[in-house]
């Protein structure tokens, strides 16, 4: 397809934070598509080329659906979440001394999240399996049909949904819907975008995480015997193994030189979020993982505009899950290969079997 990829700390931040109209989102600003010359049964171009989302919008359009979505992820209205998420956090960690000694992580992950999700969006555990299915299909780039799939659902959900309903993300769309604030089109889209993205790139955050932590037994026990605090060492975990690899598209509106390198008008751009924290121009030895340094300023969760909403949810379901896990069974340790997920997008562990050790720990 001709497309580039902003890789490096400095060239993303660049894109990522343009005001000037230089870096554009929506297929509307790709020449190539709209020319013809894409297949647009291609899963990335059907990823890109109809969804209007706020992955897919620019300027007001996008601020105005920001604004309607932005009171149910303040850190306020995240607080109010922490007594649930730990809730949820000792009862599966309970299940799983109960189920051990050998577990799949990617059940405590899934689990937690889809638990955590299901609440945000107002619905029953019924639709677990659907949710979690059109998320992986969707990453997984394999099947282009899956869009028009999740639409058609998520439209039901919304024309299902009483007015007299309130407090979750489902009901405040189809409000929106119905008084007129945003089209159909931009609620059913901006609602499956918050279901792909919110998803399975917290659940892959938690395994990369925890991955990092059984395979760095020194880094673990800098933050167990608590000369490094779990919030920092969270950081470290975005930086070093962000869950989002790769994100698509944003196009150049005219000729432009991006960090040294010229760009022509029209030029679709990837970018390349993981690749960014291991940039050694902005990181001093990236490629290694230590919980004592400080990373802030890592990209993990975008910039500019766009940074994503969800990032002080996902950064409390990180540390409450974290930290009951490796305070429950401070012995855990790996029991097997670990597959990679095969996504371009993605970044995660398709499995992560371990051991769950001896002498869990249980709190006073």
């Amino acid at each position: 397809m001709g497309l580039w990829a902003a890789c490096g700390d400095e060239a993303l931040r660049t894109v990522q934070g343009d005001t000037s109209g230089t870096f554009l989102r929506g297929a509307e600003n790709w020449p190539a598509l709209q020319r013809g010359e894409l297949d647009r049964a291609h899963p990335l171009v059907a990823l890109v080329g109809d969804l209007r989302s706020l992955l897919a919008l620019n300027g007001t359009e996008h601020e105005q659906i920001r604004r309607l979505l932005r009171p149910a992820f303040t850190p306020a209205a995240v607080k109010q979440r922490r007594s649930q998420i730990e809730a949820i956090t000792e009862r599966l960690l309970d299940g799983m001394e109960q189920a051990g000694p050998r577990v799949d992580l990617l059940d405590y992950a899934w689990e937690l999240t889809v638990e955590v999700f299901l609440d945000l969006f107002g619905l029953g555990a019924e639709h677990a399996a659907t949710l979690t299915d059109i998320t992986t299909r969707a990453f997984a780039l394999s099947d282009p049909g899956v869009h028009e799939e999740a639409r058609a659902y998520i439209a039901d959900l919304l024309d299902r949904r009483s007015p007299e309903a309130e407090g979750d993300l489902i009901s405040l769309l189809a409000a929106a819907q119905r008084e007129g604030d945003v089209s159909r089109a931009d609620a059913v889209d901006t609602c499956y975008l918050l279901i792909v993205a919110g998803f399975d790139t917290t659940l892959g955050a938690l395994l990369n995480s925890a991955h990092a932590l059984l395979t760095h037994p020194d880094q673990r026990d800098l933050v167990l015997s608590g000369r490094v605090a779990w919030a920092p060492a969270v950081e470290e975990c975005l930086r070093r193994y962000s869950s989002v690899a790769t994100l698509p598209i944003v196009f150049t509106t005219r000729d432009v030189e991006l960090c040294g390198t010229e760009l022509p008008a029209g030029a679709g751009v990837l970018l390349g979020i993981a690749a960014a924290g291991l940039d050694p121009h902005r990181w001093q030895d990236p490629e290694v993982f230590d919980v004592t340094r400080n990373p802030r300023g890592h990209l993990a969760f975008g910039h500019g505009p766009h940074l994503c909403l969800g990032a002080h949810l996902a950064r409390l379901e990180l540390e409450t899950a974290l930290s009951g896990l490796l305070t429950r069974f401070p012995h855990l340790e790996l029991a097997g290969p670990v597959p990679p997920l095969p996504s371009f997008m993605i970044r995660r562990p398709a499995s992560l079997p371990v051991n769950l050790g001896s002498g869990a720990v249980h709190a006073a």
